[in-house]
């Protein structure tokens, strides 16, 4: 904990001095709007998995990912072993997604809760082919939990658990460097995103309030690492309150407040399964893909990197990882333009001391003259 309070006191720092700000502004426009597009791939493909989603792809020894939605799957790699195609929750979990389809399409207000709501009322039904409260063990341990409703987990273990005695290892300076660099990128860009998505950025990559959304961002990265508990940041998900019409502060306050209540309501939303929530992630993923449009795709050196972020998003598993991609592979293709520019300036300069010898060779030749006379 130690270590995370110490990145994050850090990036608070850099959010002070107005450094995040310009690193958003060096960041070249099409990756911006790339990082938008690969972000909504990134949470698409985690809304697709069995582990947090629809159970849609599975991995394969083979393929790496291939088509799944299968009634059993090796415990070790997950892999499916018999029944593709006919998992009984990933077919109540598309219908939940068509639920979520038809909403948006009528601009129904929380399309996306509803098809939650459906998805997650059928869940709770006990014996049945979709339940998330199955007739073995830890199915009945987890109903018994259920049926509590209201329930409060302390944080006396992790409340202030903070250590800086290995701080002397070359290790840790190497996690908190990791850290760092990783929070910046992800964070930046999903802000950045978000701003993107919500039609506040200006030409520039800049959008009004920003040095206080950073600092508000890395501020509480400060209080949940002293709390111990899950990382607090920016997060993609904000996209779905975005398009359902959020677009002030008095939205984060609402949420906020729902969170807090959402505390003791544990049992309940602890209960909520994967496959309720994978077709939301997937619809969000669908919605921020617009921004690709905007990109110069005949220009090579700006389709070309913003393609790169775009497969290194989901395909890494990490934002951060498609935006180094997407600058390295800009940078790249640059140095031709940056070294025919220098190569124009040489040449300039090259012109101009020659034309100043040969000014003082004429003005030496003529003084020569001038004292033979």
């Amino acid at each position: 904990m130690a270590i995370v309070l110490v990145e994050a006191c850090v990036f608070l720092i850099i959010a002070t001095f107005g450094l995040r700000a310009k690193l958003a502004r060096l960041i070249p426009r099409s990756i911006r709007l790339a990082s938008a597009a690969g972000i909504g791939l990134f949470i698409a493909f985690v809304g697709l998995q069995a582990n947090q989603g629809i159970g849609l792809v599975g991995p394969d020894p083979d393929t790496l990912v291939t088509l799944a939605a299968c009634t059993s799957r090796n415990s070790v790699t997950g892999a499916c072993t018999d029944g593709i195609m006919q998992s009984p929750t990933f077919w109540l979990g598309l219908v939940g997604f068509l639920i979520t389809c038809y909403g948006l399409m009528k601009d129904i207000k929380g399309s996306m809760i509803y098809g939650i709501l459906f998805v997650t009322l059928i869940s709770w039904i006990r014996h049945t082919s979709v339940t998330v409260f199955p007739d073995t063990p830890l199915g009945d341990t987890r109903y018994k939990y259920f049926k509590n409703v209201v329930d409060f987990h302390k944080i006396e273990s992790t409340l202030g658990a903070i250590s800086f005695v290995n701080f002397n290892r070359s290790e840790v300076w190497v996690a908190l460097f990791t850290l760092l660099y990783v929070d910046i990128l992800a964070t930046t860009g999903t802000l950045y995103t978000m701003a993107e998505l919500g039609g506040f950025t200006d030409e520039k990559g800049g959008f009004q309030g920003e040095y206080v959304a950073y600092m508000v961002d890395a501020g509480t990265s400060i209080v949940g690492s002293t709390l111990g508990v899950s990382p607090i940041a920016t997060y993609i998900e904000s996209s779905a309150g975005i398009r359902e019409g959020g677009r002030t502060g008095l939205t984060a306050i609402l949420v906020g407040f729902y969170f807090f209540l959402s505390i003791f309501f544990i049992p309940l939303f602890s209960s909520v399964p994967p496959w309720a929530i994978g077709p939301s992630l997937v619809m969000v993923g669908a919605l921020m893909m617009k921004v690709i449009k905007d990109i110069e795709w005949d220009n090579i050196k700006e389709g070309v990197p913003a393609f790169v972020t775009i497969l290194l998003m989901p395909l890494t598993y990490s934002i951060s990882n498609g935006i180094i991609g997407g600058i390295g592979m800009y940078i790249a293709l640059s140095l031709y333009d940056y070294g025919v520019w220098w190569f124009k300036w040489l040449i300039k300069i090259k012109k101009m001391v020659s034309r100043e010898q040969n000014q003082v060779s004429a003005s030496i030749a003529a003084d020569r003259i001038v004292e033979v006379l």
